[in-house]
């Protein structure tokens, strides 16, 4: 915005003497403690740190009442989403606040990234730096199954008192890789005899784009292909163009919307190594919406907490999409609160500006990564996603869905940390009545068609089912004119109005919970006869 463009030419790229903070406060960062990791002693002071401070919106509670407002159906606001302007007019920081805050980080040592929406604020700069001015100690470490050696507080972090009033939480000061994709290990060249022909399977055997659009009834086949709508991916690799289209042009679909490849920090470039995600998430939103530009927001190949909360910053930023998926979790209880908060206040400014977030449940069943077996996986149990589970579908050469079961590895159950939203409170059927239940609702999950580096395969997991069911938010919008924002109040309200009219029950099924008769923490809803759901949404 063109209000900072002052304090961006005098402080990005300048480092001033290092400073220490007047006074800690509260803590923003406990010791990291990790399952297999091996502490290597503390870190060179000229180590480079990369934090992420988010400051805190003006008119908070007004905030929150106009997300509720603008996401509730029954609501005389419905879907009157705000634009960027009126969100920096409301309840975005101050100008003066945020450029404090950048001041105080640059004297502090840190060198500063300022965001268009005056929301974060990136701080690099050195170990010393971090340590002095947030009171915290950095080591070096080695995490197992990673390679190379990262960082990470030994020490809890506290935020400085000169930014306390106005900043709201860090997160950064650790390296680790606690995130990792939910998609099955794809199986390539092992190429199946099509009985079925064409548009049903690709040439390794796995579900086409067709038979899910058909099977599950989408908009697409009625016309609303997405065409002036855009969708996110969230991940760590780049995607190829030339994957995508080798796989389009084999199903005969000819994309009109627009791809665009958009790096956070750096970003990953496209490697067929480790692009299967990317991939995967790509050919499943270009082909069901084919009309509707894409944006692929890829970032480190680490997972870190700072690279995936510039990424989703980025998206709410721009706020060019109107609908971001994400195929990758931790373990809830390995999140810590910074992350979570500051993941919700990113998605928060995003459902007030209509902004929709989807994420899988993940491939380990009920617990989802937790290694005890409770709890379950962010960001999938985070307040404003809709949580996405998956079924394997068994579909007829005519694009006729004949059965599904909701498979043993589709992530659920309920949280051991967030309270029950709303919305499903008195809902039969959940397994926890004060905690929130998780899926909202289920997608595919195996078997998919899956093109990559001139490979034909089949891949499968939640990470099918949740860019599935993001393409049919793109879709639901251009049914109803207008952008979803924050689904699981829409989604919940069908429900409930409508029964299994919109959805299909799966009775069939057992991630750790069995599947039974409504609602349950095994499909959630269910999957979705989408064209019906998006006239009711």
């Amino acid at each position: 915005m063109k209000f900072f463009a002052p304090l961006v030419a005098l402080l990005v790229g300048t480092a001033m003497p290092a400073v220490a903070a007047t006074q800690a406060t509260h803590i923003v960062a406990d010791t990291v403690r990790a399952a297999g990791l091996s502490d290597l002693g503390r870190a060179n002071p000229g180590q480079e740190v990369s934090l992420v401070v988010s400051m805190r919106y003006r008119n908070e509670a007004q905030l929150d009442q106009f997300v509720d407002a603008v996401s509730n159906p029954a609501s005389p606001i419905f879907r009157h989403f705000l634009t960027n302007q009126q969100f920096n007019a409301y309840f975005a920081p101050s100008v003066r606040d945020y450029n404090r805050v950048a001041a105080a980080l640059v004297r502090a040592g840190f060198r500063v990234r300022l965001s268009s929406n005056g929301t974060i604020i990136d701080a690099d700069g050195s170990a010393a730096a971090a340590e002095r001015y947030f009171n915290t100690e950095i080591h070096r470490v080695q995490q197992v199954g990673v390679r190379g050696v990262r960082y990470a507080n030994s020490k809890p972090a506290s935020m400085p008192n000169d930014i306390a009033d106005v900043a709201d939480t860090v997160v950064g000061f650790d390296s680790l890789q606690r995130a990792t994709p939910d998609h099955t290990i794809p199986v390539m060249n092992a190429v199946l005899p099509d009985k079925l022909g064409g548009p049903i399977h690709g040439k390794a055997g796995g579900y086409s784009p067709f038979a899910i659009a058909q099977a599950y009834n989408y908009p697409v086949q009625h016309g609303f292909d997405g065409t002036g709508h855009a969708i996110g991916i969230a991940i760590d690799y780049d995607s190829s163009d030339t994957d995508l289209n080798t796989f389009a042009a084999f199903f005969g679909i000819t994309r009109t919307g627009h791809d665009f490849h958009v790096p956070v920090d750096g970003g990953q470039p496209y490697n067929p190594n480790g692009s299967v995600e990317s991939t995967l998430d790509t050919e499943t939103v270009a082909t069901l919406d084919p009309g509707a530009d894409m944006y692929v927001y890829n970032f480190g190949a680490a997972f870190t907490f700072t690279e995936i909360s510039d990424a989703y910053n980025t998206a709410v930023a721009d706020n060019k999409v109107e609908v971001v998926s994400s195929s990758f979790g931790l373990c809830e209880d390995d999140s810590p609160t910074s992350f979570n908060n500051l993941v919700t206040s990113i998605t928060k400014q995003g459902a007030a500006k209509g902004i929709s977030f989807v994420a899988s449940t993940g491939d380990f069943g009920r617990g989802g990564k937790c290694s005890d077996g409770t709890g379950q996986d962010v960001p999938a149990v985070l307040k404003f996603f809709t949580s996405v589970g998956g079924a394997d579908p068994t579909i007829s050469n005519t694009g006729k869905l004949v059965s599904e079961r909701e498979d043993s590895g589709s992530g659920g159950g309920p949280s051991d940390i967030f309270k029950i939203p709303t919305y499903q409170v008195g809902l039969a059927g959940v397994f926890s009545t004060t905690k929130r239940n998780i899926p909202d609702v289920s997608g595919p999950y195996f078997p998919d068609a899956f093109y990559l580096n001139g490979q034909w395969g089949t891949i499968g997991g939640t990470s099918w089912a949740a860019p599935a069911t993001a393409a049919f938010l793109v879709e639901a919008n251009q049914v109803e004119g207008a952008r979803t924002g924050f689904a699981n109040p829409a989604i919940y309200a069908a429900f409930k109005s409508q029964g299994y009219k919109d959805f299909n029950d799966l009775i069939t099924g057992n991630n750790g919970i069995p599947c039974k008769a409504g609602y349950d923490d095994c499909s959630g809803i269910g999957t979705l006869k989408a064209f019906l759901l998006a006239g009711t949404m």
